[in-house]
């Protein structure tokens, strides 16, 4: 079952809900910043009292460095805590949906293992008698010993097993498509 889609979603689930209470915790942690600018200011600017023109060969540059340190972490805690019970809630999700899967795979193996003994019976029993049926009842109207109802009557059950065993078999090919999915293939 480790491949059907439920369970893959499930998983994917539990790995971004982990993945967010990590994301989560590097908020707690110090970020260091490292900035270069490097402009221009094109036009007549005052400088000590006197106007200077400054052109566009004339360059500014700056460097800048810094370390944020969080100060304030109850919020992050908080949305940690939060991250931790999200994954705890996916993990939950995940194993009721291993627990539901199987219990629905077990009922399906059982129905499958119903509707093939059911199928065997048919082509063993009653497929062999409505042909047997249709046989007979058309020699007999053939030769004049019944009439054209009881023609159709006969007619009518044989049609009737045979349909019967094709439900039968929808059901028993429904029941394998079950299981396929349940498994994943």
């Amino acid at each position: 079952m480790s491949s059907n889609p439920y369970l893959r979603l499930a998983r994917q689930e539990l790995l971004i809900a982990s993945r967010s209470t990590d994301l989560e915790k590097t908020t707690l942690l110090p970020q260091f910043k490292v900035g270069y600018l490097n402009q221009s200011l094109i036009g007549d600017y005052r400088r000590n009292g006197a106007d200077v023109f400054y052109g566009a060969g004339k360059r500014f540059h700056s460097v800048e460095a810094g370390l944020a340190i969080p100060i304030f972490r109850g919020a992050s805690k908080a949305r940690i805590e939060a991250g931790r019970i999200s994954e705890e809630l996916a993990r939950n999700q995940l194993a009721v949906a291993e627990i539901q899967l199987g219990t629905q795979l077990r009922q399906a193996v059982r129905a499958y293992q119903a509707t093939e003994q059911s199928l065997t019976l048919y082509e063993e029993q009653n497929l062999p008698l409505a042909g047997e049926i249709r046989a007979k009842a058309t020699l007999a109207y053939e030769a004049g010993e019944i009439g054209y109802l009881e023609f159709a009557q006969a007619l009518n059950r044989a049609l009737d097993i045979q349909s019967r065993y094709l439900d039968l078999l929808d059901e028993h090919n429904r029941v394998v498509i079950e299981i396929e999915f349940l498994l994943g293939q």
